[in-house]
Protein backbone atom coordinates (compact mmCIF):
# COMPACT_ATOMS: atom_id res chain seq x y z
CA UNK A 1 0.00 0.00 0.00
CA UNK A 2 1.38 3.13 -0.97
CA UNK A 3 0.36 5.91 1.01
CA UNK A 4 2.38 8.59 -0.23
CA UNK A 5 -0.18 8.10 -3.62
CA UNK A 6 -3.29 8.91 -1.09
CA UNK A 7 -1.58 11.44 0.47
CA UNK A 8 -1.34 13.13 -2.65
CA UNK A 9 -4.63 12.67 -3.90
CA UNK A 10 -5.73 14.17 -0.78
CA UNK A 11 -3.79 17.17 -0.71
CA UNK A 12 -5.07 17.74 -4.13
CA UNK A 13 -8.90 17.59 -2.52
CA UNK A 14 -7.71 19.74 -0.01
CA UNK A 15 -6.40 22.61 -1.84
CA UNK A 16 -9.22 22.83 -4.27
CA UNK A 17 -11.31 22.79 -1.12
CA UNK A 18 -9.68 26.14 0.35
CA UNK A 19 -10.59 27.74 -3.18
CA UNK A 20 -14.11 27.02 -2.23
CA UNK A 21 -16.37 30.37 -1.29
CA UNK A 22 -19.40 30.36 0.49
CA UNK A 23 -21.02 31.28 -2.96
CA UNK A 24 -19.69 28.00 -4.07
CA UNK A 25 -21.08 25.56 -1.76
CA UNK A 26 -24.32 25.36 -3.64
CA UNK A 27 -22.88 25.35 -7.05
CA UNK A 28 -24.01 21.66 -8.84
CA UNK A 29 -21.51 18.94 -9.30
CA UNK A 30 -21.01 16.68 -11.97
CA UNK A 31 -22.47 14.28 -9.11
CA UNK A 32 -26.32 14.23 -9.79
CA UNK A 33 -28.48 16.05 -7.24
CA UNK A 34 -25.00 17.48 -5.53
CA UNK A 35 -24.17 20.79 -4.89
CA UNK A 36 -20.93 21.41 -3.73
CA UNK A 37 -21.46 21.34 0.15
CA UNK A 38 -23.07 17.99 -0.48
CA UNK A 39 -20.09 16.41 -2.04
CA UNK A 40 -17.87 18.24 0.89
CA UNK A 41 -20.53 16.38 3.83
CA UNK A 42 -20.18 13.16 1.20
CA UNK A 43 -16.07 13.18 1.47
CA UNK A 44 -15.96 13.88 5.11
CA UNK A 45 -18.49 11.08 6.12
CA UNK A 46 -16.91 8.79 3.70
CA UNK A 47 -13.43 9.37 5.61
CA UNK A 48 -15.10 8.91 8.91
CA UNK A 49 -16.54 5.93 7.97
CA UNK A 50 -13.39 4.34 6.27
CA UNK A 51 -11.81 5.41 9.44
CA UNK A 52 -14.19 3.71 11.80
CA UNK A 53 -14.37 0.51 9.77
CA UNK A 54 -10.79 -0.10 10.13
CA UNK A 55 -10.55 0.07 13.61
CA UNK A 56 -11.43 1.56 16.90
CA UNK A 57 -8.06 2.42 17.28
CA UNK A 58 -8.14 5.24 15.04
CA UNK A 59 -7.60 8.60 16.27
CA UNK A 60 -10.88 10.66 17.18
CA UNK A 61 -11.93 13.23 14.89
CA UNK A 62 -10.17 16.96 16.44
CA UNK A 63 -12.53 19.27 17.55
CA UNK A 64 -12.14 22.26 15.51
CA UNK A 65 -13.83 25.89 16.58
CA UNK A 66 -16.72 27.00 14.20
CA UNK A 67 -13.77 29.34 12.51
CA UNK A 68 -11.86 26.41 11.08
CA UNK A 69 -11.67 26.51 7.56
CA UNK A 70 -13.04 23.64 5.50
CA UNK A 71 -9.71 21.76 4.11
CA UNK A 72 -7.90 22.01 7.92
CA UNK A 73 -11.57 20.04 8.81
CA UNK A 74 -11.01 17.79 5.87
CA UNK A 75 -7.17 17.58 6.23
CA UNK A 76 -8.01 16.04 9.90
CA UNK A 77 -10.38 13.44 8.63
CA UNK A 78 -7.95 12.17 5.94
CA UNK A 79 -5.57 12.12 8.27
CA UNK A 80 -7.41 9.95 10.52
CA UNK A 81 -7.76 7.43 7.35
CA UNK A 82 -4.24 7.43 6.48
CA UNK A 83 -3.34 6.39 9.72
CA UNK A 84 -6.02 3.42 9.93
CA UNK A 85 -4.80 2.17 6.33
CA UNK A 86 -1.61 2.52 7.77
CA UNK A 87 -2.05 0.01 10.56
CA UNK A 88 -4.51 -2.16 8.69
CA UNK A 89 -1.39 -2.88 6.63
CA UNK A 90 -2.04 -5.94 3.73
CA UNK A 91 -5.67 -6.32 4.87
CA UNK A 92 -6.76 -2.63 3.65
CA UNK A 93 -5.26 -2.75 0.22
CA UNK A 94 -8.68 -3.17 -1.56
CA UNK A 95 -10.17 -0.36 0.70
CA UNK A 96 -6.99 1.85 0.33
CA UNK A 97 -7.62 1.66 -3.89
CA UNK A 98 -11.35 2.28 -3.21
CA UNK A 99 -10.65 4.91 -1.02
CA UNK A 100 -7.59 6.89 -3.56
CA UNK A 101 -9.95 6.38 -6.32
CA UNK A 102 -12.93 7.86 -4.88
CA UNK A 103 -11.34 10.58 -3.39
CA UNK A 104 -9.24 11.26 -7.19
CA UNK A 105 -12.69 11.18 -8.66
CA UNK A 106 -14.04 13.59 -6.18
CA UNK A 107 -11.43 15.68 -6.69
CA UNK A 108 -12.28 15.77 -10.16
CA UNK A 109 -15.60 16.62 -9.11
CA UNK A 110 -15.14 19.41 -7.18
CA UNK A 111 -12.40 21.29 -9.61
CA UNK A 112 -15.42 20.88 -12.74
CA UNK A 113 -18.27 22.78 -9.84
CA UNK A 114 -15.99 25.21 -8.93
CA UNK A 115 -14.09 25.38 -12.81
CA UNK A 116 -10.94 25.08 -11.79
CA UNK A 117 -8.48 23.46 -13.67
CA UNK A 118 -7.52 20.12 -12.65
CA UNK A 119 -3.81 19.28 -11.95
CA UNK A 120 -3.39 16.02 -13.32
CA UNK A 121 -2.82 13.36 -10.45
CA UNK A 122 0.31 11.18 -10.86
CA UNK A 123 0.75 8.04 -13.05
CA UNK A 124 0.68 5.86 -10.13
CA UNK A 125 -2.08 7.12 -8.21
CA UNK A 126 -4.08 7.19 -11.94
CA UNK A 127 -2.79 3.27 -12.02
CA UNK A 128 -4.02 2.55 -8.58
CA UNK A 129 -7.21 4.28 -9.20
CA UNK A 130 -7.68 2.38 -12.81
CA UNK A 131 -6.96 -0.76 -11.34
CA UNK A 132 -9.80 -1.00 -8.73
CA UNK A 133 -11.99 0.58 -11.25
CA UNK A 134 -11.68 -2.08 -13.90
CA UNK A 135 -12.51 -4.44 -11.08
CA UNK A 136 -15.77 -3.11 -9.77
CA UNK A 137 -18.48 -6.00 -10.55
CA UNK A 138 -21.59 -4.71 -12.51
CA UNK A 139 -23.58 -4.69 -9.47
CA UNK A 140 -21.93 -1.96 -7.66
CA UNK A 141 -22.81 0.32 -10.85
CA UNK A 142 -26.27 2.04 -11.63
CA UNK A 143 -28.70 4.11 -10.80
CA UNK A 144 -28.76 3.93 -6.57
CA UNK A 145 -25.31 2.23 -6.36
CA UNK A 146 -22.06 3.68 -5.62
CA UNK A 147 -20.87 3.70 -8.66
CA UNK A 148 -22.56 5.26 -12.15
CA UNK A 149 -22.61 2.92 -14.95
CA UNK A 150 -19.59 3.23 -17.25
CA UNK A 151 -19.90 5.35 -20.18
CA UNK A 152 -18.49 3.87 -23.25
CA UNK A 153 -16.31 6.34 -24.87
CA UNK A 154 -12.82 5.89 -25.88
CA UNK A 155 -10.39 7.21 -23.41
CA UNK A 156 -7.68 9.42 -24.53
CA UNK A 157 -5.85 9.42 -21.14
CA UNK A 158 -5.95 7.75 -18.21
CA UNK A 159 -7.76 10.10 -16.10
CA UNK A 160 -10.45 10.20 -18.86
CA UNK A 161 -10.83 6.38 -18.59
CA UNK A 162 -10.70 6.82 -14.44
CA UNK A 163 -13.84 9.25 -15.24
CA UNK A 164 -15.85 6.65 -17.63
CA UNK A 165 -15.26 4.06 -15.61
CA UNK A 166 -16.51 6.13 -12.71
CA UNK A 167 -19.67 6.93 -15.30
CA UNK A 168 -18.43 11.11 -15.82
CA UNK A 169 -17.87 12.90 -18.60
CA UNK A 170 -14.20 14.13 -19.06
CA UNK A 171 -14.72 18.20 -19.89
Amino acid sequence: MKLEALEEVTEEFAAYLSEVTDYDLTAPTPCARWAVHDLCAHVLDMNASLAETLGPRAAPARQRGPCASRETVYRDSARRVADALARAADAGEELFESHLASTLIHTWDLAQATRLELDLPSPHALDIALRYLRRLPPESRGQGKPFAAILDFPPAAPLDEVLFLSGRIPA
